[in-house]
């Protein structure tokens, strides 16, 4: 009766397993890899928004590509589909809207724009609503901003979803894995009305199920409305 292993049992199955360990580690750090990009595409997203916001609030004009000249607009408008997974920048003059950017969340082939999707990769960010938002804070669909010059002063500068009620409006973004059921919560876009400002909260610290927050980078405090950090 054999009582002990060989040498070469031994080694075959060292061999096993450190090409197994190095399947797995191949498999998260690639995992890794795309959350890390996905995170990227959520900071560019910001800064898009935080900008056109600002262009907004002060009036400043922008280049429209389809008319090849800079354009002021009475009005700009952030739509956030979350159907279809997509922002939109929009801006009214004279009445008409029309389209000036928009950032496309998944797609149907390819990488898009900043990595926000990979089908070689599997994975997508997407948008939609946050569990545990506090009572102030709206799911944000549309956010309208009127310019500085408007003439009517009677007209509010800032409407969330055309509401003049919600002081704070927010948009949450995922990373969503083929593979994975659960998606994975990244941050929440803030858009304080009161103050025309845009903040971008990170999640420090995922929940069980990774689609809910822990820990936020800041943290609200709901008897002044300042995010302290």
């Amino acid at each position: 009766m054999k009582n002990s292993f060989t040498l070469f049992e031994i080694i075959v199955v060292v061999i096993i397993l450190g090409l197994l360990l190095a399947a797995l580690s191949n498999f998260f750090q690639m995992n890794e890899r795309d959350y890390i990009r996905a995170r990227g595409c959520v900071d560019h997203t910001y800064g898009q928004i935080k900008n056109f916001i600002d262009m907004a609030s002060t009036g400043k004009g922008l280049y429209d590509e389809s008319v090849g000249e800079v354009v002021y607009p009475d009005e700009y408008e952030l739509v956030f589909n979350e159907d279809d997974n997509y922002i939109s920048f929009r801006y009214i003059k004279d009445g008409t809207s029309s389209d000036y950017k928009k950032i496309e969340l998944e797609g149907s082939d390819g990488t898009g724009e900043n990595y926000c999707y990979d089908n070689s990769r599997e994975y997508y960010v997407s948008i939609g609503e946050y569990d545990g938002a506090s009572d102030d804070e709206g799911l944000i669909e549309e956010i309208n901003l009127s310019t500085l010059f408007q003439g009517d002063i009677n007209t509010p500068p800032v409407k969330i979803n055309n509401d003049e009620q919600k002081s704070y409006g927010y948009i949450s973004f995922y990373f969503s894995p083929a593979d994975v059921e659960d998606r994975r919560i990244i941050s929440k876009i803030i858009f304080d009305r009161r103050v025309n400002q845009v903040r971008h909260n990170k999640c420090t610290q995922r929940g069980e199920n990774y689609s809910t927050c822990q820990r936020w980078a800041q943290t609200f405090n709901e008897m002044d409305g300042i995010f302290n950090y």
